[in-house]
């Protein structure tokens, strides 16, 4: 039996800001033109049960914004940091939730 993989990558638009949850452990965050990576890529074991409630929240909240995400991500001790680049969803399926045409453009 393999491991689980996601069929899709899930970009969530919410209060002026997307949501991007590019793997098991980077969440992509971008307010205007600046992308903050929240991630869990050298976290201990035991560990995993935080980044699955962070990642939950952020998927859950329907008033989310950059504010909430580093609030969230200090009370469960998950690391962030700025991005040079945006994240790569050129080759990867995306599932796009709470977009508002008006608001988010590509």
């Amino acid at each position: 039996m393999g491991k689980f993989r996601a069929e899709a990558v899930i970009v969530k638009h919410v209060n002026n800001i997307e949501i991007v949850f590019y793997n098991k452990e980077t969440i992509y965050v971008k307010n205007g033109d600046r992308w903050v990576i929240f991630h869990r890529w050298f976290a201990p074991k035991g560990s995993y049960k935080d980044w699955e409630i962070f990642k939950h929240l952020l998927l859950s909240s329907k008033h989310a914004d950059l504010t909430y995400c580093y609030e969230k991500a200090l009370c469960y001790e998950i690391s962030s940091q700025l991005a040079s680049r945006p994240p790569d969803l050129s080759k990867v399926k995306i599932d796009e939730r709470g977009k508002n045409d008006s608001m988010f453009k590509r």
